[in-house]
């Protein structure tokens, strides 16, 4: 969602539904500076320094969390990857699930392309006299 949607809501006062979590900590931090400042707690400037650090904190927060979910759908895709590699039957296709596998578990995408690559120049290279 965008930021801004969630800044005027907090003005608002009225949380919008389907937020990440890292949007609803936003909607939050803002609706409390918000409250702050219209009781007086704060100066212009003041809020204005505050809701930068606000927004740096949920930047942070907000990548974290991306980092986190593409981390859950790595393990998701191993272990259908495992699956893969028990019901393969050629040496070739287990081998390429199992480099496909730990490409999901370590996140380094064309870790399983490099490798083939690799395995089949060498092939490649091997038949030759």
């Amino acid at each position: 969602m965008d930021t801004t949607l969630i800044e005027k809501a907090a003005m608002d006062g009225e949380m919008p539904r389907l937020m990440t979590i890292p949007e609803k900590q936003l909607y939050r931090q803002l609706r409390a500076l918000y409250t702050e400042y219209r009781a007086g707690k704060y100066t212009r400037e003041q809020a204005r320094q505050e809701k930068g650090v606000i927004y740096a904190d949920f930047e942070s927060t907000n990548k974290l969390f991306s980092v986190m979910e593409e981390y859950q759908l790595n393990i998701r895709k191993a272990g259908t990857l495992r699956s893969e590699i028990d019901k393969a039957v050629t040496v070739e296709d287990k081998l390429r699930f199992c480099l496909e596998c730990i490409e999901a578990m370590t996140g380094e995408t064309g870790f399983s392309r490099r490798n083939l690559n690799a395995i089949y120049d060498q092939a490649d290279t091997a038949d030759k006299p």
